[in-house]
């Protein structure tokens, strides 16, 4: 009999391990969201990814960015969007990232996702941007790309 006891309580402390590990293993929320200015694609050129806005820490802020793009099909209204991961001050968004289209294991958000495309930067902060617009891909223009904050006129 005790050892019956012992062996229901082992069983249930393996079970609570269990379910504690897989709150941990949850997808993680993004620190920041990055929403770019809709775009129109008229021509099979694309165009450039400037203007975005962040919301952090419940406060929206303007920044720049300089060295992507989207093209694809000719189609208005493209919406871009970025989750960012990592980000512990708004200064340290500011940095040169790498490109990488790696996979796209941190967000739960793939089944909307046309093309994933991933920036990595020295502060460790890391941007996820996808688009849920069919036929349209989001592009590097070389290996790095700048963030900035501030308006983009």
């Amino acid at each position: 009999m005790r050892s019956n006891r012992f062996w229901q309580r082992l069983s249930g402390a393996a079970v609570a391990l269990l379910i504690s590990s897989g709150v941990w293993a949850a997808t993680p929320t993004p620190d920041g969201i990055m929403t770019f200015t809709p775009l129109n694609l008229t021509t099979g050129s694309g165009a450039k990814l400037e203007k975005a806005v962040i919301t952090y820490q419940g406060k929206m802020y303007d920044m720049r960015i300089n060295g992507l793009g989207v093209g694809g099909a000719m189609v208005s209204g493209v919406k871009v969007t970025a989750e960012v991961y990592g980000l512990k001050t708004l200064s340290a968004l500011e940095d040169t990232y790498v490109v990488d289209l790696a996979d796209s294991t941190e967000s739960a958000q793939d089944e909307i996702s046309s093309d994933d495309l991933w920036l990595y930067g020295s502060h460790g902060v890391r941007i996820r941007m996808y688009t849920s617009t069919p036929g349209i891909t989001i592009a590097a223009g070389g290996d790095e790309v700048a963030v900035l904050l501030g308006r983009a006129d």
